[in-house]
């Protein structure tokens, strides 16, 4: 998939790790994840998901849980990237949401 979006579309490659790629297009980061924990979806789900950029993850996490919606996962961290909780939206989709622990952008090969 890495090679489609940043060989064959031209768009640049920011981060290249074992399990994920990222690669921007204007102002938008793209982050791809694969091998990582599985979530129950849906069966009518698309099997995408999204990360919404927090400014701060913990007063994130209350806002979601003071309108009774339930987490997949905690805030957990991902070393130099971010820290982020996991809910469902309501077609079953997944939905990351995360404070950032660096530059987005920040070119990493």
């Amino acid at each position: 998939m890495k090679e489609f979006y940043a060989d064959k579309l031209g768009l640049e490659l920011l981060d290249n790790g074992e399990h994920f790629f990222a690669v921007r297009a204007g102002d938008v980061r793209f982050s791809f994840f694969a091998g990582g924990k599985k979530y129950p979806i849906a069966d009518d789900s698309a099997g995408m998901g999204i990360i919404l950029k927090a400014d701060n993850v913990n007063d994130a996490r209350e806002f979601v849980l003071s309108k009774n919606i339930t987490l997949l996962n905690d805030i957990v961290e991902a070393p130099n990237f971010m820290k982020f909780f996991t809910l469902e939206d309501p077609d079953g989709n997944i939905v990351h949401i995360g404070e950032y622990l660096a530059d987005p952008f920040l070119k990493k090969v």
